[in-house]
């Protein structure tokens, strides 16, 4: 796994627990890159996941331009998405609702997809308003899960 936003989180937290350090702000140097956390003093964990990368080959994505939305032909059914790297690559998908939501239908199928060489999550959005959002996960090897850091960041 390149990056795993809930995963640094969990690490923080052993460090913190087995007193391997007194600092309150750790970077620690991950696969995809550097990241901040910051461990406050009520307890909460936070990590700053760094800037999101758009460029296709940073994803990595196929696609001959970088795009805010990409039309990608899922068995035969059209389907608009972003593409972006947290440290490891996401597709998020607009929906109206996400209890509804065709996740364990297009998740794997997107996941697999040719134009994402080293597979993919597939985040189901649906905007609430302008300050709230619902999320769905699938991830990649894993399926749907109950909370994806790195996914909420895409």
């Amino acid at each position: 796994v390149e990056q795993c936003g809930n995963g640094a989180r969990c690490f923080a937290r052993f460090v913190l627990d087995k007193r391997l350090t007194a600092k309150r702000q750790i970077r620690v140097e991950t696969k995809s890159g550097v990241i901040e956390l910051d461990i406050r003093s009520d307890g909460q964990i936070s990590v700053n996941m760094g800037a999101p990368r758009l460029v296709p080959a940073d994803i990595p994505f196929q696609a001959t331009e970088q795009a805010s939305s990409y039309a990608v032909d899922v068995d035969g059914q059209i389907v608009d998405l972003a593409a972006v790297s947290m440290g490891n690559p996401h597709a998020v998908l607009r929906v109206n609702d996400i209890n509804n939501a065709p996740v364990h239908e297009l998740g794997p199928k997107i996941e697999h997809h040719p134009r994402f060489p080293a597979r993919v999550n597939v985040g189901f959005l649906q905007v609430i308003d302008r300050s709230r959002a619902q999320l769905r996960v699938w991830e990649r090897g894993a399926g749907e899960t109950q909370a994806c850091g790195t996914g909420a960041c895409a």
